[in-house]
């Protein structure tokens, strides 16, 4: 099982999606038609060239066999 992958901030979108990717051993081309979307779309998602919407992130955990928490900060 995957450990924890933590979103802290929107432009570490691109690191978090690539994990969770790899830690699935899954290809892109596997992922975006999971999420009936074309490669390049996802692609630029994982490059960082776009950031995905909240409905983009939480279809593409799930086709990865995450789910999308909102956890609170210790700090707040």
């Amino acid at each position: 099982m995957a450990g924890v992958i933590r979103l802290a901030r929107a432009d570490a979108a691109a690191y978090a999606i690539a994990a969770m990717r790899m830690n699935a051993r899954r290809t892109r081309r596997s992922v975006a038609d999971a999420v009936d979307m074309s490669e390049q779309q996802y692609g630029r998602y994982e490059l960082g060239g776009r950031t995905p919407g909240v409905a983009n992130l939480i279809r593409i955990a799930d086709a990865l066999g995450y789910d999308l928490a909102l956890i609170p900060r210790e700090d707040a």
